[in-house]
């Protein structure tokens, strides 16, 4: 299989930290080709004879894997309930929880390779368990979002396992270069107040994220607003609950459209199945509980549908991830976002700068907006312009607090996307002391910690200006 020229090239940095590093954490975003990359690296070594042990946590993944390898006509086997032990072939691609009971039976590796690497925070959990009783071997993790809920760091120094972190091409560049799709957002002018409600874990704790769902009214009506903007779409709706998902898929149903629900305490068949009826449009509304938010790989899925508010940006760019894939006739993807986790977190594509130090998460709940406008022609609304984006319609100069419709999502158009990050990285670029990055920190409602990790990198620029000049 011939590698694209992105995935080649993050290929060649991977190999090169090798050199150097023991551990290393891979970034890509998610639609970009963490599995073909999996393949690759797995082939290099297969080819010197080294064993190599690829982890992945849930059975679709486990499976898109093996698929992969037998595209790079790669000979492996599964370590699954169903798969004997098996020390005479070289690949092996691992469930977390199937291996932790076998640990004993395998031979140690000396490269392993780890599926959705942010799971992987210590030596601890059932990941970290998984891949210490292996001292000597390599370990590449692979990510398209190396944070934790809990803010902890992924590198050596933050009691993580990774000594370099490799960053490939962003979610900006892909949509560019025509590998995503664009996203076209829908959010609501009000976000579900979650005052009072317990975090735990960095999250929202579940039972009262479910009372809180039961209890508000979610901004906008979810079925309206998908029979309204994108009716009969393939779709996800993300859920809080199962309770909540069969509520949501019911509803649906009962407006005319097909739904189901699906979550990890089905049978893999069964969740096979309803994956498979939602790219074959059988199923119009997939209503999902922790499963499709990380590597499900759905192409022609058109909209995600968000219906649980998250206070983790891992989870958050996982659920978005799902959409933007490409598809013979789809155009661009839609997001309804009803409980405003895009004002939150931002865009699928807004840049980032990620690192193994991890962050500490204030404990406040700060959750900024996003400046929007409502079109009173068209009711497109979107960032601040001089013209709506959708109709041309022109506002006036004078700056007014526009009204927006209670219950009416709102759209964000690429162009004032862009205008609104061009702002913002020159309003950063700009601030010349560290209180300046405070108050962007606090208005912007990024993780307390970021205005003393960028004033840092901003003293170290200058530092080295200082010192070329001599």
């Amino acid at each position: 299989m011939i590698l694209r020229n992105y995935q080649q090239e993050f290929l060649n940095k991977l190999r090169k930290s090798f050199l150097k590093n023991k551990n290393i954490l891979g970034v890509l975003p998610t639609g970009a080709g963490k599995t073909v990359i999996i393949s690759a690296i797995t082939q290099l070594a297969q080819q010197k004879g080294n064993r190599v042990y690829i982890f992945a946590h849930r059975i679709e993944l486990i499976e898109q894997i093996s698929s992969a390898l037998h595209a790079f006509n790669i000979p492996h086997t599964l370590v699954l309930p169903d798969y004997p032990v098996n020390n005479n072939i070289l690949v092996q691609v691992c469930s977390v929880d199937t291996f932790i009971r076998r640990v004993n039976n395998y031979l140690p590796p000396d490269l392993i390779i780890v599926d959705e690497a942010h799971h992987l925070a210590s030596a601890t959990n059932k990941w970290g368990r998984c891949v210490s009783n292996f001292p000597n071997a390599r370990i590449l993790g692979l990510t398209a979002t190396p944070v934790r809920t809990n803010g902890q760091g992924l590198g050596r120094n933050s009691g993580g396992l990774f000594d370099d972190l490799i960053v490939g091409c962003s979610v900006e560049w892909l949509i560019q270069n025509g590998y995503l799709t664009d996203i076209r957002y829908f959010v609501p002018p009000q976000i579900v107040d979650m005052t009072g409600v317990r975090t735990l874990g960095g999250d929202y704790d579940q039972n009262e994220l479910e009372e809180r769902l039961n209890q508000s009214i979610v901004t906008g009506d979810a079925i309206a607003h998908y029979a309204r903007i994108c009716p009969h779409a393939p779709a996800i709706a993300f859920c809080a609950s199962i309770r909540h998902a069969q509520a949501v898929a019911a509803e649906f149903s009962a407006n005319g459209f097909t739904s189901d629900v699906i979550h990890g305490g089905l049978d893999k068949v069964t969740r096979k199945n309803l994956i498979s009826g939602l790219a074959k449009r059988e199923i119009n509304v997939l209503t999902s509980v922790n499963v499709i938010s990380e590597g499900t790989d759905i192409p022609i899925v058109e909209a995600g549908i968000i219906l649980r508010p998250t206070q983790s940006l891992a989870l958050h760019l996982q659920i978005v991830g799902r959409i933007p894939r490409i598809a013979e006739g789809k155009k661009f993807a839609f997001l309804n976002d009803h409980v405003g986790n895009t004002l939150r977190h931002g865009f699928a594509d807004t840049p980032r700068e990620w690192t193994l130090a991890g962050t500490k998460k204030s404990r406040k709940d700060q959750e900024p907006t996003i400046p929007m406008k409502q079109c009173p022609n068209c009711f497109c609304c979107h960032k601040p312009a001089p013209a709506c984006p959708s109709c041309g319609h022109k506002y006036k100069t004078e700056i007014k607090k526009l009204k927006t419709e209670k219950g009416e999502l709102q759209e964000l158009s690429k162009e004032e996307r862009e205008l609104i990050k061009i702002r913002q990285k020159r309003e950063i670029k700009k601030a010349d002391s560290l209180n300046e990055l405070k108050e962007i920190e606090k208005k912007r409602g990024f993780k307390k910690g970021w205005a003393d990790h960028v004033w840092a990198g901003k003293l170290l620029a200058r530092e080295k200006y200082n010192a070329q000049r001599g």
